[in-house]
């Protein structure tokens, strides 16, 4: 179905390409059959919600994806369709036949880490879905130790930790670190001199750095970049330093050293481009104004044809100026890339950035005029007919810009006409419900909205949790308001 799983994480780090590389015949039949099943389902499910299905379309969809498992049982795109009915189920709060059906998979693939490790933890997540913590928890161990190298056991100690953080247990959170900690720890040792080794390493750094513990992760790194030289790891470990030092100790020195030593090391490449980009914005924020605009310019005078990289370059070019209090070239700038550059989804911003500039430097008069003129232009984007993928992009914009002008109403039916557009994105609705209860004060209208969310999307347990929790802490609002009134 074209609906994202909400059950099944595991199914996107797959590598299905990589596991459907056998094209024989039996092969060929799998996808021809999985193919109809996929034309089905988004016949049935064509501008509609999961709610808006009735149980004859959903049995329907589950028939057509089953006979792909039950002709084709040991080909990966039975696994897949498996997946998409366990899906089902847990949406329909049939948590058993879920689990049922992740558990036949794990049997039929045993052998395919990728495939068994994604059910495996599928099955926690049914668990999470059920509101049953610890039983989660063990499926979800049950995967790092089952399938240590698949990409979930590996990925998966570090989601252990995070989930306690969730479920605001302390204590287990700090166990679940450690645990990671020492798990990564017994690999790199089971697998030392090997290539996996420095794939574990990295996730020790991780671990390192979701327990904020910044120093052991940069030891991890250090290890790394002088055991792996020249390689992509010692690269990746490199940018981590940078980015750690910029952005967790807030040593920005010391985060452009490592650009400009990196650099130096590796002069060519593709992904040299990016990283001169990153320098650019680090000298920016560290002051070094000349350093920068020199950056900037380089950028765009060595890629003239990558617009992409070049719009990005001379917006940080023009933040230059704006550090140099250069008004008048800030402003042209802006129409500089809005005329050269008018359908790059990066330009729409320029009206809006004009507004703030202005704002900014406290010039009242312009910042009025430019905020109408962001509007209108912003307002015939999203208005006009046909099909545009960048529309998301400005409304976006215009909602910013409604916000700033305070035109509420305005704010508010832009974010019914996405939530109407959108019907699987709830954060619209969420976007509204904060604009009443904020910015309006207007706690009954907040309590309409949740209770839409909860009836419209009473699949996902945690958004109903939050709308509910919403709904009682608006209530007690509104008492407290009454009692001091």
């Amino acid at each position: 179905m074209k609906k994202k799983s909400l059950i099944v994480i595991g199914l996107i780090v797959l590598g299905w390409a990589l596991l459907l590389n056998t094209y024989s015949d039996k092969h060929l039949a799998a996808e021809k059959l999985f193919w109809q099943a996929e034309q089905k389902a988004i016949k049935l499910t064509k501008n509609k919600t999961y709610q808006d299905l009735s149980k004859e379309d959903l049995a329907k969809i589950i028939s057509t994806y089953r006979k792909v498992a039950d002709k084709f049982p040991l080909e990966p795109l039975a696994a897949k369709a498996q997946f998409v009915i366990a899906d089902i189920y847990a949406l329909g709060g049939e948590y058993d036949k879920a689990q049922q059906e992740l558990k036949k998979i794990i049997a039929n693939f045993s052998s395919q880490g990728q495939i068994a490790s994604a059910a495996q933890f599928a099955i926690g997540k049914v668990f999470e879905l059920k509101g049953d913590s610890q039983k989660a928890l063990i499926e979800y161990e049950k995967v790092s130790e089952l399938y240590p190298l698949s990409a979930l056991g590996l990925s998966t100690p570090l989601y252990i930790t995070q989930y306690y953080k969730t479920i605001n247990d302390v204590v287990g959170q700090e166990k679940a670190h450690r645990q990671a900690i020492r798990h990564y720890k017994t690999l790199i040792g089971d697998y030392a001199d090997t290539s996996v080794a420095s794939v574990v390493q990295n996730y020790l750094a991780q671990a390192h750095l979701q327990g904020q513990e910044w120093s052991e992760a940069m030891k991890v790194w250090d290890e790394i970049i002088i055991k792996y030289p020249n390689t992509p790891q010692a690269i990746r470990s490199l940018i981590a330093k940078a980015e750690t030092r910029a952005k967790q100790l807030e040593d920005l020195a010391g985060a452009i050293s490592i650009y400009e030593d990196c650099l130096k090391k590796y002069p060519k490449g593709d992904f040299t481009k990016e990283l001169r980009l990153r320098l650019g914005n680090l000298y920016l924020e560290n002051g070094q104004i000349s350093k920068a605009k020199e950056v900037f310019s380089s950028l765009m005078k060595d890629y003239p044809k990558e617009e992409s990289l070049v719009v990005r370059s001379r917006l940080g070019f023009i933040s230059c100026l704006k550090e140099e209090g250069l008004s008048q070239e800030v402003i042209k700038g802006y129409e500089d890339i809005k005329k050269i550059y008018p359908d790059n989804p990066v330009t729409f911003s320029t009206p809006y950035l004009v507004y703030r500039y202005y704002r900014q430097i406290n010039d009242s008069e312009n910042a009025k005029l430019a905020l109408d003129t962001a509007i209108s232009g912003y307002e015939k984007k999203f208005f006009s007919s046909g099909d545009d993928s960048n529309k998301s992009i400005v409304a976006r914009l215009l909602f910013l810009c409604y916000a700033e002008s305070k035109n509420w109403d305005k704010a508010l039916n832009l974010l019914r006409t996405l939530s109407n557009n959108n019907p699987k994105d709830p954060g619209y609705l969420l976007s509204m419900a904060l604009v009443y209860t904020k910015e309006l004060g207007n706690i009954s209208a907040a309590k309409e909205i949740y209770k839409e969310i909860i009836t419209k999307y009473s699949s996902n347990t945690t958004l109903v949790k939050l709308a509910k929790e919403q709904i009682i802490a608006l209530d007690e609002q509104a008492t407290e308001e009454t009692i001091q009134e």
